[in-house]
Formats: structure tokens, sequence, C-alpha cells
């Protein structure tokens, strides 16, 4: 039972630290790649580039909410089985997933203006 408690914990950890991880990388993704094309190609070209790429990350995102989502619900029912004791644990757990989804959609807001930003520069 701690064993699968530790796994629990472990899993809402990773999902943070992923979360934070990816929203970090695709800041400087759009940054570096974004002023190399910028650079190389024309508007039309980078407009094209823009909306494929967040289509691309939309989707993604939600594939990836969705199984955090089932396996959050999976993983606390299992638990909730288990033991009756750790509904206060139950209940940290739900709000680290919450954390982790406001993450997630300051994420996507960011992207959007990001993209936003990148059109106001490339503006005459």
């Amino acid at each position: 039972l701690d064993v699968f408690i530790f796994l629990l914990l472990v899993y809402f950890v990773v999902i943070i630290f992923l979360s934070l991880f990816f929203f970090i990388l695709h800041l400087l993704f759009i940054v570096v790649l974004g002023d190399l094309i910028l650079r190389v190609f024309s508007f039309f070209l980078v407009f094209i580039f823009l909306v494929f790429l967040l289509v691309f990350f939309i989707i993604i995102l939600f594939v990836l909410l969705i199984i955090f989502l089932f396996v959050t619900i999976i993983l606390e029912f299992f638990l909730f089985l288990l033991v009756h004791f750790f509904r206060a644990l139950l209940f940290v757990f739900l709000i680290l997933f919450l954390i982790v989804m406001i993450l997630v959609i300051i994420h996507v807001i960011f992207f959007i203006f990001q993209i936003l930003l990148l059109f106001l520069l490339l503006a005459p």
C-alpha cells in the first residue's frame, strides 16, 4: 500500500515537472525557431507553420490531458477502494492534478499570446 501511494505521488510529481519542462521548452522553441524562420522564410510560410504548430500542440495537449485524466481517475478509484483512511491524501492528489491542469491552461494561453505577439512583430 505504501508503495502504491509512493508511485501515485511520483506520478503526480512527474506530471508537474513534465508540464513545466514542456512549457519552458516550447517558449525556447517559439523564440529561437520563430526568429530563425522569420529571417529565412516569408510571412506566409511563417503563418502556415504557426497554424500547424498551434493545432499540433493543442491536439497533443488534449490527448495528454485525456490520458492523465483517465489514469488519475483510475488511480484515485483504486486508492479509494483500497483505503478509506487516505481520503485526505486523495484530496491532496486532486489538488495537485488541478494545479497541473491550471499549468496546462496557462501554457496554451501563453502559446496563443506568443503567436499573436509574433504577428504584431511581423506587421509592417
